[in-house]
């Protein structure tokens, strides 16, 4: 199996809460069989990139 194989690519994604940005050019690109953790504290944009 090949790990290396693009699965989702986030290129330079962003996200403005009333006028404020809350995540600022994001880029990653995500592989199959990769695994991903967010951490950080309550409200510090963990759902929200998810959700992008």
């Amino acid at each position: 199996m090949s790990l290396n194989k693009k699965v989702i690519t986030l290129e330079n994604a962003s996200k403005v809460y009333d006028g404020k940005y809350v995540i600022n050019n994001i880029s990653h690109e995500f592989a199959k069989g990769e695994s991903i953790a967010l951490c950080g504290h309550n409200g510090c944009g963990k759902s929200t990139m998810l959700k992008l």
